[in-house]
């Protein structure tokens, strides 16, 4: 265990990282969190600089407790890292040379977790530590470790789609639906569309998200044994199926979890229940501004930082950096879940001029690819920046967290009479 008071005595090594993060969390974190996950665990230290000598110093850190918030918001979402290990972490703050520093223990991970990888594609996205650096895996690699863990035919279902219409795609994956209640024992409450088809900018090659809400039955959740909270369905060029279980879903929607309000509100439903209504009406009285807007802030600073540099960039991360800060300043002044739609923020939140410019922009993305790049646009990397500083200005001065966990146990324990009455 490291001692923080000795700080000065430590280097980065195979299971230690330091990371300054004076200007928010680092993109980086992910990867390390990845490559320790993968190998054998360790250390990583917010707030601490790697001086030229190697060893470690801290330094001062604006907000550390915002670091850990933004770290947690990240775990929750499958869209930036793909297990969440918090119940086996151990993160605190520690005081070294007067300054606060935040110690995130990333343990490793199970065989039946690996690979843990960032993003969607575990091909793209696992890593490794090797020396005191974060390396991506190779494909032959990633495979191995996926064949360990049982979910080698997730990543390659080798179905194909190839010119099918949005009605047949409705279809199959309603039928896909179908499967997984019958494979997995489970009944699928809610299921919908999330991401840029939901949003409403889909490329020609985008994939359908599939995302959905289940339950299992009574006995399961009164198990010793520790059991999986998710189902990983399949992922391949063309669906993405995954989904939550509803203890899951409650749980986060006590945190006011921005992605479980995406599914909720999605104008894209492929299965609903007689309890929708009342789930969505409780996500309501569960959202909290300050939460919310704080996600969507720190997503917008994070792909700004990182996309505004180069000369050239992709229509997709420009309606992603447009769209996080649009649903902030949405949450920001209404107070309430923004709208998925995409067109519905921007019609809120921009004028007409920039409106012009962004329609022109989504005609273009409808017949290119994802990652086709152009030219940056001044007038929308004007408004990214000027606005990113107000919002930043201003979520820190919202209301804090609301707390109805009886109300979501109550409707938890309600869902299951429901569902499962005829089996008592």
């Amino acid at each position: 265990m490291l001692d923080i008071k000795e700080l000065g005595q430590y280097k980065e090594t195979n299971r230690i990282e330091a990371k300054k993060a004076v200007g928010g969390l680092p993109l980086s974190i992910w990867e390390t969190y990845s490559s320790f996950a993968n190998t054998s665990g360790g250390v990583i230290l917010l707030g601490v600089e790697e001086l030229e000598d190697k060893t470690l110093a801290s330094v001062w850190l604006p907000d550390a407790d915002m670091l850990i918030e933004d770290f947690l918001s990240g775990l929750d979402d499958k869209d930036v890292v793909s297990v969440n290990l918090k119940e086996k972490m151990s993160i605190r703050k520690e005081i070294s040379d007067g300054n606060e520093i935040v110690v995130i223990t990333v343990p490793k991970a199970n065989k039946s977790e690996r690979p843990v990888f960032i993003g969607r594609d575990p091909f793209a996205g696992t890593y490794k530590r090797v020396g005191d650096g974060d390396y991506r895996c190779t494909r032959d690699e990633v495979g191995e470790m996926l064949k360990k863990s049982g979910r080698m035919s997730f990543y390659s279902s080798g179905e194909k789609y190839v010119e099918t219409s949005e009605a047949d795609m409705k279809e199959i994956i309603k039928n896909k639906l179908c499967e997984i209640e019958k494979a997995e024992n489970v009944k699928i409450i809610y299921a919908c569309e999330s991401g840029s088809r939901a949003w409403g900018f889909a490329s020609q090659d985008s994939d359908y998200d599939v995302r959905f809400i289940y339950l299992r039955r009574p006995e399961y959740y009164l198990r010793l044994a520790p059991t999986r909270d998710v189902i990983e369905w399949q992922l391949d060029e063309t669906l993405d199926i995954n989904g939550w279980d509803m203890q899951k879903a409650l749980r986060l929607m006590n945190k006011s979890n921005p992605t479980l309000f995406e599914w909720l509100n999605s104008p894209i439903v492929y299965r609903t229940s007689p309890i929708f209504d009342d789930l969505k009406k409780l996500g309501e009285d569960c959202f909290s501004a300050k939460s919310t807007a704080h996600h969507y802030l720190s997503m917008a600073k994070s792909d700004i930082i990182k996309n505004l540099t180069g000369e050239s960039i992709s229509l997709k991360r420009y309606f992603y950096m447009l769209r996080s800060l649009l649903a902030c300043k949405w949450v920001v002044e209404k107070k309430s879940a923004p709208p998925v739609p995409f067109d519905e923020l921007v019609e809120y939140g921009l004028d007409s001029e920039l409106r012009n410019i962004v329609s022109e922009m989504a005609e273009k993305k409808k017949n290119t690819a994802e990652h086709d790049v152009q030219l940056r646009i001044e007038a929308i990397d004007g408004y990214l920046e000027q606005n990113l500083a107000v919002l930043s200005d201003t979520v820190s001065k919202l209301d804090g967290d609301v707390n109805e966990w009886d109300r979501l146990e109550k409707f938890f324990l309600d869902s299951l009479s429901v569902f499962y009455s005829d089996e008592k």
